[in-house]
C-alpha cells in the first residue's frame, strides 16, 4: 500500500476523490470505489447509523442549512464544507455517500456514511453526525458481533486474515480492589488464535485491526492487500482495497 508524500499529491488526490463521488449514480460511485486503492494517510471510512425513518432522509433535511450540500442529484452523495484546526484553521470539503444495506436484508433504517479522507476531516464529519442525535444514532456492536464480523471477512474473501492490533478493556485485581484498564495491544497472530487469546483473558474489545493477505494454496503474500479496523460503535476504516474489505466482505 502506497503513501502520498507531498501536499500537492494530497491536493490532487482529494480533487480526484471529489470527482469520484460526483460521478454518476450510486452504483457508479460504488463501482469506482471498488477499484480505488486508498493511499496513506487517507482511509476509506464508514460509519453505520440508525434512523427511525432513513439516514438519507434525515441528512437531506440538513442540506442547505449550513455546511452541507448535495454533490450529485443522481446519487446520495454530499459535500460537508467546514473548518478544522484552532491554531491554524483550514477549510476542508469532505465528500461522502449514504449507502444502503437493503440487498442484505436490512431495512432503510440502517444505512452508512462512506467517505475517503484523513483523520481530522473525518472527526469533523463524525461531530456533524453527532449533532443530529437523536435523529441519527450510531450502531453499537457486541463483542460477539465484532468477532463474527472479523471471521466473516476471512471466510468470504478467501484471504488469510491476521490481527494487527486491538484495543480492549481488561479487569485486574490489585490489593483487593477491582479495576479495569484500557489496553492497546499490537500483535501479528492469525485471526482464530488471536480471538481465543482475547477470550481466555476475558478482555472487552472496543476495536480490532485485521490485515488481509492474498494466498495461493498455503502460501500467503508478505504484504497485506488491505487493513480493516472495526470499532464497536459501528465505524470501519479501510486502508488499501475497499473492494476486498467492504464490497466483498461487507465488514
Amino acid at each position: 500500500m502506497s503513501r502520498l508524500k507531498t501536499l500537492q499529491e494530497e491536493r490532487d488526490f482529494e480533487t480526484y476523490v471529489q470527482a469520484l463521488f460526483s460521478s454518476g449514480d450510486d452504483a457508479s460511485v460504488h463501482d469506482k470505489l471498488g477499484n480505488l486503492e486508498v493511499p496513506a494517510p487517507y482511509r476509506l471510512r464508514i460509519k453505520v447509523l440508525y434512523s427511525k425513518t432513513s439516514v438519507k432522509d434525515d441528512i437531506n433535511k440538513k442540506v442547505g442549512k449550513g455546511d452541507l450540500y448535495t454533490l450529485n442529484e443522481e446519487s446520495n452523495t454530499y459535500i460537508f464544507d467546514t473548518t478544522i484546526g484552532r491554531l491554524r484553521p483550514k477549510n476542508v470539503r469532505i465528500p461522502f455517500i449514504v449507502a444502503s444495506f437493503e440487498e442484505k436484508g436490512l431495512t432503510k433504517n440502517i444505512q452508512a456514511i462512506i467517505s475517503v479522507c484523513k483523520s481530522d476531516p473525518w472527526k469533523a464529519l463524525r461531530r456533524f453526525s453527532k449533532k443530529t442525535y437523536p435523529r441519527l444514532v450510531p450502531i453499537l456492536l457486541s463483542q460477539s458481533e465484532l468477532f463474527q464480523s472479523a471471521k466473516r471477512l476471512k471466510k468470504v474473501t478467501g484471504h488469510n486474515v491476521n490481527v494487527r492490533a486491538y484495543s480492549a478493556k481488561e479487569s485486574f485485581n490489585e490489593k483487593k480492589r477491582d479495576f479495569k484498564k484500557s489496553l492497546r495491544i499490537w500483535t501479528d497472530e492469525e485471526l482464530d488464535k488471536a480471538l481465543l487469546s482475547i477470550q481466555d483473558r476475558r478482555q472487552i474489545i472496543t476495536s480490532i485491526d485485521v490485515e488481509f493477505f492474498h494466498k495461493i494454496g498455503d502460501q500467503s503474500h508478505v504484504l497485506p492487500s488491505a487493513i480493516c479496523k472495526i470499532r464497536k460503535d459501528g465505524e470501519i476504516d479501510v486502508t488499501g482495497s475497499y473492494q476486498l474489505a467492504f464490497k466483498r466482505g461487507r465488514c
